[in-house]
């Protein structure tokens, strides 16, 4: 998972291999702290639980895809950066898009 900022540049401190599938937010993003205080963190690790979590949601909603269905949902659907539609070292797919995976899936269940 890559990380990209608010502008859906990729962040200076992110991968940039083949190794990349997804991005998502991985800058200034809002979080947690200790004493009930808000932190804007940025990094990978900030990224990751982004996919993550949409994984997850979406997962919920379709339990009977299989792990292996949700993930290349989530990259058949994801938002296009890269200036071609290959997976690209430095996007991947593209920026992990949480409802057009859910309305992906409602139209085409998980074998598509």
């Amino acid at each position: 998972v890559g990380a990209v900022d608010q502008s859906l540049k990729l962040a200076h401190f992110s991968q940039r291999n083949d190794q990349v599938e997804i991005v998502a937010p991985g800058v200034f993003v809002i979080s947690t702290g200790t004493s009930n205080k808000f932190l804007r963190l940025s990094g990978t690790s900030m990224a990751t639980p982004h996919v993550s979590s949409v994984a997850a949601q979406i997962w919920s909603r379709f339990p009977h895809c299989t792990n292996t269905q949700i993930r290349n949902v989530l990259l058949q659907t994801a938002r296009k950066l890269a200036s071609n539609d290959d997976c690209d070292d430095n996007f991947g797919y593209g920026l992990v898009q949480a409802r057009e995976a859910y309305d992906f899936l409602l139209e085409n269940g998980c074998n598509s």
